[in-house]
Protein backbone atom coordinates (compact mmCIF):
# COMPACT_ATOMS: atom_id res chain seq x y z
CA UNK A 1 0.00 0.00 0.00
CA UNK A 2 1.49 3.33 -0.97
CA UNK A 3 1.57 6.39 1.27
CA UNK A 4 -1.22 8.93 0.88
CA UNK A 5 0.04 11.84 -1.16
CA UNK A 6 -0.87 15.36 -0.03
CA UNK A 7 -3.72 16.93 -1.94
CA UNK A 8 -3.12 20.18 -3.74
CA UNK A 9 -6.67 21.52 -4.06
CA UNK A 10 -7.52 24.77 -5.77
CA UNK A 11 -8.30 27.36 -3.12
CA UNK A 12 -9.82 30.80 -3.00
CA UNK A 13 -9.95 33.36 -0.19
CA UNK A 14 -12.90 33.04 2.15
CA UNK A 15 -12.85 36.58 3.52
CA UNK A 16 -13.98 39.40 1.25
CA UNK A 17 -11.66 41.91 2.92
CA UNK A 18 -8.93 42.23 5.53
CA UNK A 19 -11.43 44.06 7.76
CA UNK A 20 -13.87 41.15 7.56
CA UNK A 21 -11.12 38.68 8.44
CA UNK A 22 -10.04 40.84 11.40
CA UNK A 23 -13.63 41.08 12.64
CA UNK A 24 -14.08 37.29 12.56
CA UNK A 25 -10.76 36.76 14.36
CA UNK A 26 -11.76 39.32 16.99
CA UNK A 27 -15.03 37.44 17.65
CA UNK A 28 -13.08 34.17 17.83
CA UNK A 29 -10.67 35.69 20.39
CA UNK A 30 -13.59 36.99 22.47
CA UNK A 31 -15.25 33.56 22.47
CA UNK A 32 -11.96 31.92 23.45
CA UNK A 33 -11.37 34.44 26.26
CA UNK A 34 -14.84 33.69 27.66
CA UNK A 35 -14.08 29.99 28.15
CA UNK A 36 -14.07 28.94 31.83
CA UNK A 37 -10.77 27.04 31.42
CA UNK A 38 -7.35 27.83 29.90
CA UNK A 39 -6.62 26.93 26.30
CA UNK A 40 -3.65 26.90 24.00
CA UNK A 41 -3.49 27.18 20.22
CA UNK A 42 -1.61 24.77 18.00
CA UNK A 43 -1.20 24.28 14.30
CA UNK A 44 -0.81 20.99 12.49
CA UNK A 45 -0.08 19.97 8.93
CA UNK A 46 -2.82 18.11 7.09
CA UNK A 47 -2.94 16.80 3.56
CA UNK A 48 -4.82 19.96 2.48
CA UNK A 49 -2.62 22.45 4.32
CA UNK A 50 -1.99 23.70 7.83
CA UNK A 51 -4.88 24.02 10.25
CA UNK A 52 -5.53 25.42 13.69
CA UNK A 53 -6.39 23.54 16.89
CA UNK A 54 -7.63 24.77 20.24
CA UNK A 55 -6.35 22.54 23.06
CA UNK A 56 -7.52 22.38 26.68
CA UNK A 57 -7.36 20.05 29.64
CA UNK A 58 -4.57 18.22 31.42
CA UNK A 59 -1.52 16.86 29.59
CA UNK A 60 -1.78 13.11 29.63
CA UNK A 61 -5.54 13.11 30.08
CA UNK A 62 -7.65 10.97 27.77
CA UNK A 63 -7.92 12.68 24.38
CA UNK A 64 -11.31 13.91 23.16
CA UNK A 65 -11.55 15.35 19.66
CA UNK A 66 -14.18 18.08 19.44
CA UNK A 67 -15.47 18.18 15.88
CA UNK A 68 -17.30 21.20 14.58
CA UNK A 69 -20.88 20.95 13.49
CA UNK A 70 -22.34 23.48 11.11
CA UNK A 71 -20.96 26.99 11.32
CA UNK A 72 -19.44 26.84 14.79
CA UNK A 73 -15.97 27.78 15.96
CA UNK A 74 -13.85 25.70 18.29
CA UNK A 75 -14.22 28.00 21.35
CA UNK A 76 -17.99 27.50 21.25
CA UNK A 77 -18.09 23.74 20.77
CA UNK A 78 -15.12 23.14 23.06
CA UNK A 79 -16.86 25.25 25.71
CA UNK A 80 -19.82 22.87 25.69
CA UNK A 81 -17.49 20.29 27.23
CA UNK A 82 -16.39 22.54 30.11
CA UNK A 83 -17.50 19.99 32.74
CA UNK A 84 -14.91 17.58 31.32
CA UNK A 85 -12.04 20.03 30.83
CA UNK A 86 -10.36 19.19 34.14
CA UNK A 87 -10.28 15.44 33.34
CA UNK A 88 -9.75 15.07 29.58
CA UNK A 89 -7.59 16.66 26.90
CA UNK A 90 -9.87 18.49 24.46
CA UNK A 91 -8.73 19.00 20.86
CA UNK A 92 -10.99 21.42 18.97
CA UNK A 93 -10.38 21.67 15.26
CA UNK A 94 -10.42 25.07 13.62
CA UNK A 95 -12.67 24.78 10.63
CA UNK A 96 -11.35 26.50 7.54
CA UNK A 97 -14.34 28.64 6.81
CA UNK A 98 -15.02 30.27 10.18
CA UNK A 99 -12.23 31.76 12.28
CA UNK A 100 -9.54 29.92 10.40
CA UNK A 101 -6.16 31.11 11.59
CA UNK A 102 -3.76 29.53 9.16
CA UNK A 103 -5.64 28.69 5.99
CA UNK A 104 -8.48 31.15 5.45
CA UNK A 105 -9.48 29.60 2.15
CA UNK A 106 -12.34 27.60 0.75
CA UNK A 107 -11.45 24.43 -1.06
CA UNK A 108 -13.08 24.06 -4.44
CA UNK A 109 -16.42 22.38 -3.88
CA UNK A 110 -16.66 23.53 -0.24
CA UNK A 111 -19.67 25.58 0.67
Amino acid sequence: MSAVEPMTPAVRPFYRSAAAEAAVHRLYDEARAALPFPTEEREIATRVGRTHLLVAGPDGGPDVVVLQGGNMVSPLTTGWLAPLADRVRLWGDGIRRIGARLAPFLLDGAA
